[in-house]
């Protein structure tokens, strides 16, 4: 059933929340299959936190049409906050909602569809391959929400060309220590966001970089903080890092830390049988050869060295982290180089991570083309994306303009937000 006012999608969005809460236990049973309890508890507490905050996304207070169909191809990692993000708030403005899990997850989505919505026949989970879908669904919805690499979002494009296509991807995101910044605050939350999950998560870090000099400091640090992570069976609430589903993932680690055994600083260890992939700090000087270290969807601290922070700009400005631009996070004790921050394609945070600053109900993301983009009308346009906004902008529910906003988030100061208009 459409929902065509605000007090009735508030009103749904609440009845969502509640319903997690009180089905806690039964969700973390399920979700602790593929992931620990701690990536658990952060999913049901940010779809609780997203669904009671959806007031402030401002396309929920529009009228709408109502009548709109949406297809949904859900990513492999975090189901419950992908499912509510991705499928069950988009489907407050539309008829009817159709979601395709990855074939990896597919079990965790059906329970979570099993447990939440249970009694909503116009949010149908389907497991059918991906072609099957594509053409039954997808082709012909007024909205496409894809998660995923970036080739396979301009294939399904291409199937779908009369839908708002979304595409939400992943980059890069590097970490940044300048010579004032607090090591300590830099190597914690490097450990926090990139064991989350197991690695799995679009906006961990994949590149640190920190002046030559702070090696055996940072290095030492670090490793310290990875020596607390737990590695194991999910089973264990205290265990953080543990199996990783995609086989072809843990066999590409294992054959980038033995491709690369030179660099290898802490860790190194990786159990074929088991799927884990054990916390492992690389260490590379920028002058190096440049190693391919993105798509590491696991524990892999890849740090890179740099002289003077001159260089980060040319290193900055590869096209691995232009086209790829997300997320940047600087850490320093001042006010960072205007240099390094401004005219970037990735949304800035100063001393912190993506995944300490994530907030459900603003938009997510870079520039970066091939990050996160928007077709409308043949016309891709990239930028941080809040769904329901792009779902409410092309379907002339909300003020459509071309300048979007990204945030630099800092902890030496409130939030300033800053206009960005990139072409």
């Amino acid at each position: 059933m459409a929902l065509r006012t605000q007090n009735e999608r508030f009103a749904r969005a609440r009845i969502l929340a509640m319903r997690i809460r009180e089905n806690r236990e039964n969700l973390i049973g399920a979700l602790i299959t593929a992931e620990s309890h701690e990536s658990a508890q952060f999913e049901i507490e940010m779809s609780i936190r997203a669904l009671e905050n959806i007031y402030q996304e401002p396309a929920m207070s529009t009228p709408g049409n109502g009548n709109l169909n949406i297809s949904v191809f859900l990513p492999q990692n975090l189901p419950l906050y992908s499912i509510v993000l991705m499928a069950a708030i988009p489907h407050l403005l539309a008829k009817s909602t159709f979601m395709k899990p990855s074939h990896l997850s597919r079990d965790l989505y059906q329970r979570v569809h099993e447990i939440l919505f249970f009694d909503d026949e116009d949010l149908t989970l389907c497991t059918s391959t991906r072609r099957v879908f594509t053409e039954a669904f997808a082709s012909v919805s007024d909205v496409v929400i894809f998660a995923g690499e970036h080739y396979n979002a301009l294939k399904l494009a291409e199937l779908c060309p009369n839908a708002l296509f979304i595409h939400l991807g992943h980059g890069p995101n590097p970490m940044v220590l300048l010579p004032d910044g607090d090591i300590d605050k830099a190597a914690y939350a490097a450990s926090k966001a990139r064991c989350f999950n197991s690695g799995q998560d679009c906006s961990a870090p994949d590149i640190i970089f920190i002046p030559s000099n702070m090696k055996r400091s940072f290095i030492e640090t670090l490793s310290s903080y990875l020596e607390k992570v737990l590695v194991g069976d999910y089973s264990d609430p205290r265990v953080t890092v543990g199996p990783i589903r995609d086989e072809q993932v843990v066999r590409y680690c294992n054959e980038f830390i033995r491709d690369h055994q030179e660099l290898v600083v802490y860790g190194g260890h990786v159990d074929v049988v088991k799927q884990l992939v054990f916390p492992t700090i690389m260490y590379s000087e920028h002058r190096d050869p440049y190693v391919k270290c993105n798509d590491l969807f696991a524990p892999l601290f890849f740090v890179v060295g740099y002289e003077n922070p001159r260089d980060l700009d040319d290193l900055l400005r590869k096209d691995i982290f232009t086209e790829y631009a997300m997320f940047l996070s600087v850490f320093t004790t001042s006010a960072p180089p205007a240099g390094l921050i401004d005219n970037k394609l990735e949304t800035v945070i100063i001393n912190g991570s993506p995944l300490a600053n994530e907030d459900p109900n603003r938009p997510f993301g870079g520039y970066g083309s091939r990050a996160s983009a928007v077709r409308r009308s043949s016309r891709y346009e990239s930028r941080p994306i809040l769904i329901s906004t792009e779902i409410a902008r092309h379907f002339g529910a909300y003020p459509s303009h071309e300048e979007s906003y990204c945030s630099v988030t800092s902890s030496l100061g409130p939030e300033c937000p800053v206009s960005k208009a990139h072409s």
